[in-house]
């Protein structure tokens, strides 16, 4: 995938003038939500390109395969925890293709709406964009 197919629509995060002053900037943190379940791989392979992608932009990707590579667990509940603080403790949430067939990416996307995060969204050829506002509506999931 190439670089130029982002760069004209996902914005560059740059510091804030603190931040500039300070010589410390913060790039601000992204979940990355999406399917996993009845995919390859859990569909690893799709969040390491998110990943990437995000990261090339200057943003800071929490991402729950990730997560899983670094500290496996088999406990349901312990994973639901993990991931939904994970989310509140983000500025955004980025959801992938496939996003509205995930009953995990469904949740986690309420929650973000809930709690005022802002959204981006991947479209079918692997680009983001950002909405104005985001309201989900039960027809749009599962």
């Amino acid at each position: 995938m190439s670089d130029t197919v982002y760069r004209s629509e996902f914005p560059l995060w740059t510091p804030g003038p603190l931040q500039a002053v300070m010589r410390c900037p913060q790039p601000p943190l992204v979940y990355l939500a999406g399917p996993m379940r009845g995919y390859a791989e859990y569909n690893f392979p799709a969040f390491w390109e998110a990943e990437s992608a995000l990261a090339a932009r200057g943003y800071k990707v929490i991402s729950p395969a990730r997560m899983d590579i670094e500290k496996p667990t088999e406990d349901t509940n312990l994973i639901i925890r993990r991931d939904l603080n994970a989310v509140l403790k983000c500025e955004y949430i980025a959801l992938m293709l496939g996003w509205q067939r995930s009953v995990g990416a469904s949740a986690e996307a309420h929650v973000a709406e809930w709690a005022g995060k802002k959204f981006l969204f991947q479209d079918m050829r692997r680009r983001w964009s950002f909405p104005e506002t985001v309201h989900l509506s039960p027809s749009e999931v599962l």
